[in-house]
């Protein structure tokens, strides 16, 4: 059994196709990049992305015979193994602190007994490859840790725990927080690694006008592809998870995706965007467009329905 949307008005909008080149490029457009001599990135700011897919529409059906029931939403933490080290070092107290580049992104980790556990970093400030400042807010306290220096031969390395507003966005090692005493990687690679805990977050949830609910959800944490993006489309007591395609967002999120065999695009405009205020999200199935309400929350009573992976 299927669930087909119904039929639609023909397309009037410009900017909802993957083929409207000139929508793209003015989104796209309107993103720089500077290379500072200190970057300070916010990966509390999602930056653009494109992710797409050229796969064999054949080999896969969205027919509920071939999916399960799930909770989108529940998490799901995943391996993970260290990358290059940047710095290790203890406290006073013999916590271990270690900062690791992985897949050019900077991590933190703290000891807790015989493991390692992975802190969300919220920001990240480099110069060179031998200085670094990670952030990690979602800690009791929350701290700054920095690196100067290669490790391990030149490293240095400080915890300052950050109380109230910060007014710097480094600070010095040996003057203020505590200085940590460099530990051998052979240290760090005796304790077991634990990731963070893979939680799902809620990206959009619409409604369409016959009360069919799409909900699009994608992990909080490490999420670099379109097949980390999961779009779900059906009556509440039957949200199937359609396969997602393509997801590109600048100053618009648009999503291609397979529905019951047929090619939809799901579009939602960023409400910071100059693109167009005006804007609403909408389906397109058969180009055909309609309009959908957005939703403040997933749906309530909703039973989900996954693909295999």
């Amino acid at each position: 059994m299927s669930y087909n949307l119904p039929s639609f008005e023909p397309a009037t909008c410009s900017c909802q196709r993957r083929e409207d080149v000139s929508c793209y490029n003015m989104s796209m457009g309107g993103c720089m990049s500077l290379r500072l001599s200190l970057v300070w990135v916010r990966v509390l700011v999602a930056p653009m992305v494109l992710f797409g897919c050229q796969g064999d529409s054949e080999a896969s059906t969205d027919e509920p015979g071939s999916t399960f029931e799930c909770d989108p939403f529940e998490a799901k933490p995943l391996p993970i193994k260290l990358g290059k080290l940047i710095g290790a070092g203890n406290d006073a107290q013999g916590t271990l602190y270690v900062a690791d580049e992985f897949a050019g992104m900077g991590r933190v980790f703290v000891s807790m007994g015989d493991a390692l556990i992975r802190q969300r970093v919220s920001g990240t400030g480099q110069v060179g490859s031998d200085f670094w400042v990670l952030s990690v807010a979602d800690h009791d306290p929350p701290f700054d840790l920095e690196v100067q220096g290669t490790y391990p031969a030149s490293a240095r390395m400080g915890v300052l725990e950050v109380i109230g507003e910060k007014t710097s966005k480094t600070f010095e090692i040996g003057a203020a927080g505590t200085e940590l005493t460099i530990v051998p990687e052979s240290e760090v690679k005796r304790l077991s690694l634990r990731n963070l805990p893979g939680d799902v977050v809620l990206e959009y949830a619409a409604m369409l006008a016959d009360d069919q609910v799409m909900v699009v959800t994608r992990p909080r944490d490490d999420w670099n592809d379109y097949q980390d993006v999961h779009l779900y489309l059906g009556p509440t007591e039957h949200v199937l998870e359609r396969r997602v395609q393509m997801f590109a967002r600048g100053g618009f999120t648009h999503i291609d995706f397979e529905l019951d065999g047929r090619a939809a695009q799901a579009y939602f405009p960023d409400s910071f965007s100059s693109l167009d205020m005006s804007a609403k999200p909408t389906l397109t199935v058969d180009h055909g467009t309609r309009e959908m309400t957005l939703l403040d929350d997933r749906p309530g009573n909703a039973t989900y329905e996954c693909l295999p992976r």
